[in-house]
């Protein structure tokens, strides 16, 4: 009887630690999760700001760059 007793109680223990270890390893991937996702929004805004300063250079280019006017001319003979 005391044998299945503590037979008992070694497998609520075994029980308990491995749960224990589970929830472990819950909160260390909640935390790899977090840190994962600010990256992903760390990048998204740099790309995001790369492109705006992209867009503002080539308009700071067109400005500069004179228009170019297309003209038609005809060639007419005189005679």
């Amino acid at each position: 009887m005391r044998f299945l007793i503590a037979l008992i109680t070694l497998t609520g223990s075994i029980s308990f630690a491995e749960v224990k270890n589970f929830n472990g390893l819950v909160a260390e991937t909640t935390q790899q999760e977090k840190r994962i996702h600010r990256k992903l929004l760390q990048s998204i805004q740099n790309v995001q700001v790369s492109i705006a300063y992209n867009d503002r250079i080539e308009k700071i280019q067109s400005a500069r760059e004179p228009t170019e006017e297309t003209i038609r001319v005809r060639l007419v003979s005189a005679e």
